[in-house]
């Protein structure tokens, strides 16, 4: 077996922004580079007519238990057989056990992809980067090195799912039930007909054949009644992972499930006397007269949450430097406002710097480059998105904005407001297609059109043909933000009422505004039978200005449902927020009524 990092170019269709450069990212190894192992498995499975699998109808399966030993590659070969003849995913979320508990993180993800001998298989990234936003899991590289119960099934997936993108997720032992359960509400919500969900488990161990058959009859019960609760009492290797699949399965409801496999290494290789492993394959799918109703509407709802700007001072940085560690660790920066940016679906802010990294030298003004610990305190306080389109853009010229752009992939965490030698197409959250359009009104340094990647100048003309093109490419739900107006001041410029009324007239959902370093009023723009949501400045998200006025911003939560065909902003909900002691605040909120609930559309 070998397992090994090589290098990759890193850009993938779930990459937001398709860029000129090639980045190279170390990436995993599958546990045999030897296609043979893998192809005569699956010669020999399709060949194999006493298979015990059990016809299916053709109904897609969801979900499944699949062993992680290449000992049996023949009876996974035949497993992943089963399951393509009615399932068609895209995207499949492998989770399994952190077999040598590297890193101290309960659930670990990575970015990284799996180098196979038939492709790479790439990481369904908008996941990802959900997944990490909500808290549940944190990016922890080392923990898939070696880590089987993941690599050694990337090339029967490659085989079987050429074009399927993979979120791994790995537990440790001692995982907490909470952490399970927040997991598993996480899976819930995500699930769809496109997206098969695989436990990596295998079950009894160093058992004699007769012995494992007698832990298997024990474990049974437990994973056909779907009884989470005594996932602790069953002779697995990841009791986690079974807790998570069992109770997501119980969750979606009237799920059926079906053996596949069940059978130990003593049986097969005849030495029923020598310790062995266990393995039961088995597959779920919903029953036919069944409608999940709950699910399918949930997949219809998105929540975007919008911050202002975000603004490292001196005094951010110097208390966020931890001496012990040498390094800077911004996390209690958002610490107090996390819980709310992790109930949204997509969470948005406005950087106003650059992470051109140690070489350019870490500066506040007039230049802004920050240290690369806040992109990781970003992804996890739960920023999905951020923009740069700003006047800081090019503080570091064209190699610090496509450094930026690097480190800001690397944790997750979109970078939107920039422009390549492509056009964007929309995002995708579960089934809902949408588009967020960011532009400045300038930069304070220079940049050319040469530049590979640059930041998107506002332009009415660019802006009407940037939200034709993404409802064209299928963009649901559209917002356009704006990074201008006169500083310090809480007048909104004619000329910027009459931009963003155009703005709404040509099909944006809602305008967006920062850079004025205060709080702007809101309104509603009637188009139609359409009601726009304006906001003509959210103010500073986090800074440290002399004066306290420039210290504060809004929160605002908008809220889509869909309506027949069509989505609709339901609600807009507003949190006001300062800097206080470099950390930021909800200001005079009540536990519970984090938001202020400002309108409800009439649909």
């Amino acid at each position: 077996m070998l397992f090994f990092l090589t290098c990759q170019d890193k850009n993938s269709d779930n990459q937001a922004l398709p860029i000129a450069a090639d980045y190279l990212k170390a990436q995993y190894s599958s546990f045999s580079d030897d296609s043979t192992i893998f192809v005569k498995a699956f010669v020999r499975a399709k060949k194999n007519s006493n298979s015990s699998i059990i016809c299916m109808d053709e109904q897609n399966v969801q979900a499944g238990i699949i062993a992680h030993h290449l000992f049996i590659a023949d009876l996974i070969a035949e497993y992943f057989l089963k399951i393509s003849a009615t399932t068609n995913s895209k995207r499949i979320i492998l989770m399994g056990p952190n077999h040598r508990s590297r890193g101290k993180i309960p659930i670990s993800t990575s970015l990284l992809t799996w180098k196979t001998p038939f492709g790479t298989v790439e990481t369904h990234r908008s996941t990802i980067r959900s997944i990490i936003s909500s808290g549940v899991a944190k990016i922890n590289d080392d923990a898939f090195l070696m880590e089987h119960s993941i690599g050694a099934l990337m090339p029967f997936i490659k085989l079987v799912f050429p074009d399927a993108a993979i979120v791994p997720l790995v537990l440790l032992s001692n995982t907490s039930e909470s952490d399970c359960d927040r997991l598993s509400d996480f899976l819930v919500k995500h699930l769809d007909d496109k997206t098969l969900l695989l436990a990596s488990i295998d079950f009894s161990h160093y058992k004699t054949a007769a012995e494992a058959a007698l832990e298997d009859s024990l474990t049974f019960p437990i994973i056909q009644e779907l009884d989470f609760e005594r996932a602790n009492d069953a002779f697995v290797c990841s009791r986690a992972t079974l807790r998570v699949l069992l109770r997501t399965l119980k969750k979606m409801g009237q799920m059926e499930g079906e053996v596949v496999h069940h059978t130990n290494s003593g049986i097969i290789s005849g030495q029923i006397e020598e310790p062995c492993t266990s393995y039961i394959n088995m597959i779920w799918k919903q029953h036919s007269d069944h409608n999940n109703k709950k699910l399918k509407e949930h997949q219809k709802q998105i929540t975007f949450l919008f911050g202002g700007d975000i603004l490292i001072h001196p005094s951010i940085a110097r208390s966020a430097y931890s001496s012990v560690e040498n390094k800077y660790i911004f996390d209690n920066v958002f610490v107090e406002i996390t819980h709310m940016l992790r109930k949204a679906d997509i969470v948005v802010a406005n950087l106003k710097g650059t992470f051109a990294g140690n070489d350019f030298g870490i500066s506040f003004f007039p230049k802004h480059n920050y240290p690369d610990e806040l992109a990781v305190a970003l992804s996890n306080a739960g920023f999905t998105t951020i923009s740069l389109a700003n006047n800081h853009a090019a503080d570091t010229g064209c190699s610090g904005l496509k450094r930026t752009y690097d480190v800001l992939f690397d944790n997750g965490i979109e970078a939107i407001g920039l422009r390549s030698n492509k056009r964007l197409k929309p995002q995708k959250f579960r089934e809902i297609k949408y588009s967020i359009l960011s532009y400045t009104y300038g930069t304070n340094y220079k940049f050319s059109n040469d530049w590979d990647i640059k930041p998107a100048i506002i332009n009415f003309e660019i802006i009407k043909g940037d939200i034709i093109h993404s409802q064209k490419a299928g963009a649901q739900i559209v917002i356009v933000l704006l990074h201008c107006g006169i500083e310090y001041q809480t007048e909104v410029e004619p000329w910027l009422k009459e931009l963003v009324n155009q703005i709404a007239i040509a099909g944006a959902d809602a305008v967006i505004c920062t850079h004025p370093h205060v709080i702007r009023p809101w309104e509603w723009i009637q188009v139609g039978t359409r009601e726009v949501f304006a906001h003509y400045s959210l103010g500073n998200l986090l800074s440290s200005h002399a004066d306290s006025l420039y210290n504060q911003g809004e929160l605002v939560r908008l809220s889509f449902e869909k309506v027949k065909k069509y989505y609709y902003l339901k609600d807009v909900d507003i949190l006001k927020v300062r800097t206080k002691n470099s950390t930021l605040v909800g200001e005079k909120i009540k536990p519970g009524k984090s938001f202020k609930k400002i309108h409800l559309s009439v649909l």
